[in-house]
């Protein structure tokens, strides 16, 4: 649109330059007295609309991210159009959204193992106190089972006394006492 404005003010200035020529002639003057006025006010029209077109097209040109209005051209020409741009800034989205959620995921994942580390240390800690009360528990059996050997060991030097002894007092008796001095041995002394 800003080339027709364009094309206006230089065919306006091209008429102007022609009628103010023309003003040097006397009969061509009452013409272009008019040409002139005209040509005049079509200049000052082309100039308004001119630059009017032109801050029309730097705002499009912002509202599709370019800073000026020859960059909004530029990329019309090389095929970068509005719709294209939007699509690329919808994929550079996209890939952002994409990459935020994957560093979400992997936070997710890490303290998952982090969890799960947590839980097996848990567990190893509680299996190693399990295996040091086992441990205990064993070492107070055998201490007990050290403990009822001494004592059977103790017994069986008791009971083997016992016979031992039992068998010095069976011995005894079977055999006559003799006693010496001056008493006789009457029958109810005997055995």
């Amino acid at each position: 649109m800003m080339g027709l404005w364009l094309v206006m003010l230089f065919l306006c200035l091209f008429f102007l330059t022609g009628s103010v020529i023309a003003l040097f002639f006397n009969s061509l003057r009452p013409e272009a007295k008019w040409a002139a006025s005209a040509s005049a006010s079509g200049l000052f029209v082309s100039f308004l609309l001119l630059g009017l077109s032109s801050d029309r097209e730097d705002q499009q040109g912002r509202e599709l991210g370019f800073v000026i209005s020859a960059d909004r051209r530029s990329a019309e020409r090389t095929g970068v159009t509005a719709a294209s741009a939007r699509a690329e800034e919808a994929e550079a989205r996209r890939r952002a959204d994409a990459a935020v959620a994957e560093k979400t995921d992997a936070r997710q994942q890490t303290e998952a193992a982090k969890a799960e580390e947590t839980e097996a240390r848990r567990r190893a800690d509680a299996a190693m106190a399990e295996e040091a009360e086992a441990r205990r528990r064993a070492d107070a059996a055998m201490a007990e089972e050290t403990g009822a050997r001494r004592r059977a060991e103790a017994a069986k030097a008791e009971e083997t006394d016992a016979r031992r002894r039992a068998e010095a007092v069976g011995r005894r008796s079977t055999t006559p006492m003799i006693i010496r001095g001056g008493r006789k041995a009457t029958r109810g002394d005997q055995f």
